[in-house]
């Protein structure tokens, strides 16, 4: 029998949305400088806008049911993956991370060889204690012994 071990449930992070608001804004202006054309530079404009959308409601600032709210690792050292109160992915294994003080990035992998996962978790969008936890997890040398 499996039972969960570890649970972290993720809000919405403002440092994030500070972050993209900034990056695409600086693309916006590089691209205001560089491109002359003005159809070249509607369609890229369109582009960024179709971008910061996208990443809005990946990182839950717009509402989208695919958002990741939850992540739990199993006593088999399995992670789960939920959105919105239902299971999303389940059985995946940590192949590698990147800790920092304001984040953590997990990527993980699925059954099949073509399943990959990334998920980006900011230090304010999570309780701190779990969020030390997740971090205290990813630089033991245990985690990744295979």
């Amino acid at each position: 029998m499996t039972r969960i071990i570890f649970s972290l449930l993720i809000k919405r992070s403002r440092y994030l949305l500070l972050f993209l608001v900034i990056i695409h804004l600086l693309m916006t202006v590089m691209l205001l400088s560089l491109l002359t054309q003005l159809v070249w530079l509607m369609i890229a404009t369109c582009l960024i806008i179709i971008s910061f959308i996208f990443y809005c409601r990946q990182y839950q600032w717009w509402r989208n049911n695919k958002a990741i709210t939850q992540v739990s690792r199993d006593s088999h050292q399995q992670w789960l993956l939920y959105s919105q109160s239902t299971l999303r992915y389940s059985q995946l294994d940590l192949c590698s991370c990147v800790v920092t003080i304001y984040g953590v990035i997990l990527y993980f992998k699925g059954q099949r060889f073509w399943q990959r996962y990334s998920l980006l978790i900011m230090a304010d969008s999570v309780d701190d204690e779990a969020f030390r936890q997740l971090r205290v997890y990813c630089r033991s040398p245990k985690t990744f012994k295979d």
